[in-house]
């Protein structure tokens, strides 16, 4: 929720009276706010860059709300692994906060506020091929937090929660500071942070201020995380977790089963099952009749084989899949609009530990392969292909990764 400008009926699309899970009639609904419903917490606001000129451009109605829909529900699933509450979508905006911050003592709690919101950044990554694979424009999004005192507000029937209180407002109004892809902090939660000296972490106070008043004004502070690299992991760990096809107007954002967002270590630690008895292979090629044929060569040998033609249905079908459901990637080189070379950093982005195969009849296919991470020239078949060359090679590659050597 920018500060800065109001959101539009099509960024606010998602959240019609009838479909969205935080209206309520208030004929039906009462608020209330116990006496133990205040206190000090930190609170966080991620919100989409630009949102209203990009879904302007988006005339189908139904993608407009699977944009959001991709966005807000990875959002609330990376939150609520690191212990967040979500409370509730605003437009094109997630707001939540870290009950165990309550302590400003306990460390834990503000290390896992600090790990949740670079994670989200990290996600950046994901989200997107996400969205390339259902042909809707890439998303850019700023994280803001702070630390104060805040209000919470429940209902009698439904029990959801609403947050108020100059924490909140204070999120809401230092979000538009943060680069795209950002996160910044408010000063209050700085000084918190810089008690625990969290070394992983850098904190920079911008020169631009938020204005509180005619005297004074509030020190924001940008951060960044040293190491990408948990990050990025973290966040991979989650969104590959994620329930494939979610619906919008189900209990937000709450849509993932809770077992789902336990914590996991197999999605990094390891790649494959050890025994797979008809191991799975996507085949890329525009060209159809190569297609059938490299098809049926692999069927022959009782392989499972989901073939394309087009590198979009392929990525669209991989990111909706789970971990080590391919067991191996077979890719032209040559095709349009996405090439092999750019379909496989794509996939890779998602599954770090996907095998590929690229067949080529081009010259330079060395030297081409030779700048992608993990690929040698010899996982280049060069056409016309040998089937008995070929079936050798991808016999090799699956057993090789199911035993944990490298092809």
């Amino acid at each position: 929720m920018n500060a800065t400008h109001d959101h539009d009926d099509a960024a606010a699309a998602p959240l019609t009276d009838k479909e969205s899970p935080f209206e309520f009639d208030i004929r039906t609904e009462e608020i209330y706010f116990s006496d133990q419903s205040n206190g000090y917490y930190c609170v966080c606001l991620v919100d989409i860059v630009n949102s209203s000129q990009i879904t302007a451009k988006m005339a189908d109605g139904n993608k407009i709300r699977k944009y959001y829909e991709i966005f807000l529900n990875a959002m609330a699933a990376l939150a609520k692994n690191f212990g967040a509450k979500v409370i509730k979508n605003i437009g094109d905006a997630l707001l939540f906060y870290f009950p165990d911050t309550s302590d400003t003592e306990n460390m834990t709690a503000f290390k896992e506020v600090l790990e949740c919101c670079t994670a989200i950044i990290a996600a950046h990554e994901f989200i997107n091929i996400r969205l390339e694979a259902e042909a809707l424009p890439s998303v850019s999004y700023r994280i803001s937090a702070d630390y104060g005192r805040v209000e919470v507000a429940t209902t009698v029937t439904s029990g959801r929660e609403d947050l108020f209180g100059p924490t909140v407002n204070m999120c809401a109004k230092i979000n538009s500071q943060a680069e795209p892809n950002g996160i910044v902090i408010g000063g209050d939660l700085h000084e918190i942070m810089k008690r625990f000296s969290f070394k992983e972490y850098s904190f920079v106070g911008l020169g631009k201020k938020q204005p509180m008043g005619v005297k004074y004004s509030y020190p924001v502070y940008s951060v960044v995380r040293k190491d990408e690299v948990p990050a990025r992991d973290s966040a991979l760990n989650v969104f590959k977790r994620e329930t494939p096809k979610p619906k919008l107007g189900e209990e937000t954002i709450s849509i993932y089963p809770p077992k789902a967002l336990q914590p996991r270590d197999d999605i990094i630690s390891r790649s494959y099952p050890e025994q797979i008895s008809h191991p799975t292979i996507m085949l890329v090629d525009d060209e159809p009749d190569i297609l059938s044929i490299f098809k049926s060569y692999l069927t022959s040998e009782g392989y499972k084989v989901e073939a394309f033609t087009d590198s979009y249905r392929a990525l669209q079908s991989f990111a909706r899949t789970e971990p080590g459901h391919y067991d191996l990637l077979v890719l032209d080189i040559r095709m349009p609009t996405i090439n092999g070379l750019q379909l496989y950093q794509r996939l890779k982005a998602v599954d770090p530990y996907v095998k590929v195969i690229f067949m080529s009849a081009l010259e330079a296919t060395d030297e081409l392969v030779s700048i992608l991470e993990g690929v040698k020239t010899t996982d280049v078949i060069r056409k016309p292909i040998d089937r008995k060359h070929f079936i050798q090679k991808v016999k090799a590659i699956i057993e090789s990764s199911h035993s944990g050597t490298n092809s």
